[in-house]
Formats: C-alpha cells, sequence, structure tokens
C-alpha cells in the first residue's frame, strides 16, 4: 500500500512539476518550420534528455548532496522555494529567466531541460527518493516522462482541440497545484529541520 501511495503521489508531483502543457506552446512555436518527423525526433530527443538527467539526479542526487554537505531538510526548503517561483512564472506569466536559444536545440537546451527536467524535478526527484524509495519514483518518472511524450508528439493535435486558450488555462492550473506542493516542501523541511 506504502509503494502504491509513493508512486501515485510522485507520479502526481513530477508531472505537474514537467508541466508538459506549459511546454506545448513553446515547442509548438520553436518546430513550427520543421516537417512531421522532424518534429516527432524533437520530442523523442527532448525526453531522452529529460529522462537521462532525471534519472542521473534520480541515483545519485543523495550522494550529490552529500558530497556538498547539504542536510536533506535544508534541500526540501530550497526546493519548495524552487518550486514556488516556478508556479509564479506559470501562475502569473512572470519571466524569471531567459530562454534564448537557436530552434536546432530546441529539444536538447529549451524541452528537455529546463522545461521538463529543470531544478524543480531534479530536486523533486531526490526528495522524493528519500520519502518513499527507488521503485515508486523510478515507476512514477517513467509514467510522468511517458506522459510528456505523447503530449509533445501530439502537441499540434492537442492545441487545435483543446484552442489556445484551454492549453494556457490548463498550465495555470497545474501552476496553483505546483505552488501547493511547493508549501507542503518547505513545511516538511521546517519540520524535519
Amino acid at each position: 500500500m506504502e509503494l502504491v501511495e509513493g508512486f501515485i503521489k510522485s507520479l502526481v508531483l513530477l508531472f505537474l512539476i514537467m508541466d508538459p502543457f506549459a511546454s506545448l506552446p513553446v515547442f509548438l512555436s520553436l518546430t513550427k518550420s520543421m516537417k512531421p518527423k522532424q518534429v516527432a525526433s524533437s520530442a523523442d530527443n527532448a525526453i531522452m534528455v529529460a529522462g537521462t538527467l532525471l534519472f542521473t539526479f534520480l541515483f545519485f542526487g543523495s550522494s550529490i548532496l552529500s558530497l556538498f554537505g547539504v542536510s536533506f531538510s535544508s534541500f526540501q526548503i530550497a526546493g519548495g522555494i524552487v518550486l514556488l517561483l516556478m508556479s509564479l512564472e506559470l501562475v502569473l506569466g512572470l519571466k524569471l529567466a531567459q530562454k534564448g536559444v537557436k530552434k536546432a536545440h530546441v529539444a536538447v537546451v529549451v524541452i528537455g531541460t529546463p522545461l521538463l527536467t529543470g531544478p524543480g524535478v531534479i530536486t523533486s526527484v531526490i526528495i522524493l527518493n528519500q520519502q518513499f524509495g527507488l521503485a515508486p519514483v523510478i515507476a512514477a518518472s517513467i509514467g510522468a516522462l511517458a506522459a510528456a511524450w505523447l503530449i509533445l508528439r501530439h502537441g499540434e493535435a492537442i492545441r487545435k482541440a483543446l484552442g489556445d486558450a484551454a492549453v494556457e488555462a490548463v498550465s495555470k492550473i497545474i501552476g496553483l497545484l505546483l505552488a501547493a506542493s511547493a508549501v507542503e516542501l518547505v513545511r516538511q523541511g521546517l519540520v524535519g529541520g
């Protein structure tokens, strides 16, 4: 039962943080002039890059924390602050970071990282691994990456079906849920510290 609960909580949190709906308009605009095969390849590459980075920190994140002498509670608080800032970007449309890159690097630089696997996901997989163990977080990571891959691969169809306004609204709702998760991480870090 704990494994199932850990999987569900991890899957929901990782999907919210990745927020492929927020990445979708960026992905579509940067791949607009590409042929369908190139768009599909860009989506595949984005997920490969995102997954490589995610699993690197999932398996070695605790060792990296130890190497730098950072406590888990401090990392939770810092991670919660990062997630809160990300949620403010989504909900309020703030731009806290510049993202100027060439279209040729869309999958690697913009979509794979930092949009899908950025500081929020990196922080979360380390924390989730500590809370629930490796197995449920691996399964949840695969599920979240698969969902993001499906959304990117079928992005144009989703945009046409829902419309730009609906994609934007979903992204803002995800931003609010992300803000609540961020506050919870900070609370847990303070209690644990």
